[in-house]
């Protein structure tokens, strides 16, 4: 899920710094994808705005998602102890990103799932209201 150096490159060069709105202090590859981390020098919307305009003309980034959010990685212990907050962050998802989808067979067997769990729910409430009471309410049927 994490972007090549040279698409890094390329919404540096062609994305971030052109709009002015934030300025990148390090870029960090992490599970989630690629985050750039920096100082948001305008408004959110303004480099929302910028990300929509210039990322799909990037014939570069095609595919790529930009993404404006807080910060995904929790601060230390000392950070938090030092009054830091988190901050908004970039985070650019490659293009295998939308290659993930549910299959027709995974949402059949979450259906299955959920319907067995609904199944086993009812007979527990059932059970639970036909034996309350040393099971007076299952002599009297």
């Amino acid at each position: 899920l994490q972007l090549s150096d040279s698409k890094v490159a390329a919404v540096r060069r062609c994305v971030l710094e052109p709009s002015g709105a934030f300025y990148v202090l390090s870029v960090q590859q992490s599970p989630l994808g690629t985050i750039f981390r920096g100082n948001l020098r305008a408004e959110p919307s303004a480099l929302l705005e910028a990300l929509d305009e210039r990322a799909p003309q990037e014939a570069d980034l095609e595919g790529v998602r930009l993404l404006v959010l807080s910060d995904p990685v929790p601060l230390t212990a000392q950070q938090l102890q030092a009054g830091e907050e988190a901050v908004p962050v970039v985070l650019a998802l490659s293009p295998a990103v939308r290659a993930l989808r549910v299959s027709g067979g995974e949402l059949g067997l979450a259906a299955l799932s959920l319907g067995a769990t609904g199944l086993t729910t009812l007979g527990y409430a059932l059970s639970s209201f036909l034996l309350a009471n040393d099971g007076q309410l299952l002599e009297a049927l």
